[in-house]
């Protein structure tokens, strides 16, 4: 049985805009593109539309579209461009005339190096607020691990592990170069650590992957870490996972506060998402037998969705 709960987190949210391009937030024309007509993705563009004090010219949905983005936009000739999904980034991330803030991406390693011109909202809510979150719902745990690959994951495993290490949380990450390497390095760690962490590194989270970590889990009453609730059906325990709505708000935030400059943009391509959204697979977590914080046993505690600050 699936739960969820909110929590306000401490992350700062970055502002960051190109002055170069714009100069009246208020007057901001924006062309959306949106990778489908998803439920999370409507989410998203109704917290953005809430929020944002700008126009939106027009909405390209790309399941919809007969027409390549690139030339609608550039026809439009808008202020900015807000790109919804994964999909969206891949289609906008070459356009360098207007800036362009994304959300609801998963995998934003994606934007090429040079462009100055992109930012947005991470989807990964940071290490220090989900470690935050587990040890207050896991009091017990005193150590985690993780597998990550160098190209896709290694900014964000330091990371975890700096933030394990300042909450006095054991630490075990094991680098992946090749497949073959996956079952010695769970193995190497599996009598380590209290729980696992799923880090949102594409090599590592196919479904071949998830299902092996399924059983490791299992097998070895290690509970799993996951950034989405897709993973609970497969045997996580707990995900922590962002809040669409106000992922478009954070995004509307970031255009209604344009004040910073490309070069800033181009050294914070991302922001931390604000809100996090924590769900619980209860079946699990009572089959393990784990351990977890008196004030979330009760239903009508986790039947209702809202916010709380993480100390």
């Amino acid at each position: 049985m699936l739960k969820s709960i909110k929590y306000l987190t401490f992350t700062a949210v970055f502002t960051v805009i190109m002055v170069g391009f714009l100069t009246n937030v208020e007057a901001t024309e924006v062309v959306v593109v949106e990778g489908s007509a998803f439920k999370a993705y409507e989410e998203a563009l109704q917290g953005f539309t809430r929020n944002c004090k700008c126009n939106i010219k027009e909405i390209i949905t790309l399941d919809a579209s007969r027409t390549e983005p690139r030339s609608r936009i550039l026809k439009a000739k808008p202020d900015l461009v807000l790109a919804i999904g994964q999909e969206a980034l891949v289609q906008v991330k070459e356009i360098s005339e207007v800036p362009v803030v994304y959300i609801m991406a998963l995998f934003p390693g994606i934007i090429p190096l040079k462009a100055d011109n992109i930012t947005g909202v991470s989807m990964f809510i940071s290490p220090e607020t989900q470690l935050s979150i587990l040890v207050d719902v896991f009091p017990s745990m005193r150590s985690i691990g993780l597998l990550y690959t160098p190209d896709e994951s290694k900014v964000l495993a330091a990371r975890a592990e700096s933030a394990a290490l300042r909450k006095g949380i054991k630490f075990f990450k094991r680098e992946i170069r090749s497949k073959k390497e996956i079952f010695p390095a769970l193995e190497d760690i599996r009598f380590k650590i209290d729980a696992y962490w799923i880090l949102p590194d594409k090599n590592l989270v196919n479904a071949e992957m998830i299902e092996i970590l399924s059983v490791f889990s299992m097998e070895n009453k290690i509970p799993l870490l996951s950034f989405t609730d897709q993973h609970l059906k497969f045997g996580a325990a707990i995900s922590i996972n962002v809040d669409p709505f106000a992922m478009g708000i954070q995004a509307a935030e970031i255009i209604n506060s344009s004040s910073k400059t490309r070069k800033d943009a181009q050294n914070q391509p991302f922001n931390d998402a604000k809100i996090a959204k924590v769900s619980f697979n209860r079946a699990v977590i009572t089959s393990m037998d784990i351990a977890i914080n008196e004030k979330y046993k009760s239903d009508n505690l986790l039947s209702k969705e809202h916010f709380a600050k993480i100390k």
